[in-house]
């Protein structure tokens, strides 16, 4: 979900795909802030896309859907990073693929004061084996300047993103063992071939309870709970 500064909503998710067994397209909504349905798109593409990396609003209004595409070609299954950009009245004004031969998905987006669009997530192709974060900067138009992984020789993976005043950039992320390494990865983005779809769907009201599960708030010590050796990750990286 995000807000713009008109107020404005916007809800990115999935819907089934009536004509692909297990088929998933991404949904997005425009509400506005009293409530009511402005538009509705869909976006098919491949087998299953969906919007895991979430979705933002830039400056100038444009809206970007971060999340990860599966399709099956000659050469086997193909799973992808991608990033779709609307323009404020739900047109799409393009979509873009990232990744290599291993797979990846998309964690987190995010869009600097001067429009360059950022996409995170975790790779298999690029980087130190297994997994490790990946960072893409694109410029407003799609095309992909430059990109970055970051991570060890364990499971590293990226997902929230976000961008200073300053232009500084955060990502976020789980990291398994040092030391970690940042790599240059390839910036190659590949158009796809999604198509947009306009449903019907209507708000409903909701009936849900709210209720007070009565939770506890602790702080953390650094200690290790349960099974598995991940941490937490902040990687702060200059403009």
């Amino acid at each position: 979900m995000a807000v713009a500064k008109d107020g404005s909503v916007y809800i990115a998710g999935t819907t089934p795909r009536p004509d692909v067994v297990a088929g998933v397209d991404v949904v997005l909504l425009k509400i506005d802030p009293t409530g009511n349905l402005v538009w509705q798109r869909t976006y098919a593409a491949g087998e299953i896309v969906d919007p895991r990396g979430g979705v933002t609003v830039a400056p100038g209004g444009s809206i970007y859907v971060a999340g990860t595409l599966q399709e099956v070609t000659n050469s086997g299954v193909v799973v992808d990073a991608i990033l779709l950009k609307f323009t404020p009245d739900g047109s799409l004004e393009w979509d873009r693929g990232w990744g290599g031969r291993s797979g990846e998905e998309a964690g987190g987006v995010a869009v600097a004061t001067d429009e360059t669009v950022f996409l995170a997530g975790s790779t298999a192709s690029f980087g130190v084996a297994p997994d490790d974060a990946f960072l893409v900067r694109l410029l407003p138009t799609g095309r992909a300047t430059d990109a970055m992984t970051w991570g060890g020789a364990g499971l590293d993976k990226g997902s929230g993103l976000g961008i200073g005043a300053d232009g500084t950039i955060f990502l976020a992320g789980t990291a398994e063992a040092p030391p970690y390494s940042f790599l240059r990865a390839g910036t190659r983005t590949s158009r796809l071939s999604g198509s947009l779809g306009t449903p019907a769907a209507s708000l409903v009201d909701a009936s849900g309870v709210v209720g007070d599960p009565g939770g506890v708030v602790g702080e953390p010590n650094g200690s290790t709970t349960f099974a598995g050796g991940f941490d937490a990750a902040l990687v702060r990286i200059t403009p």
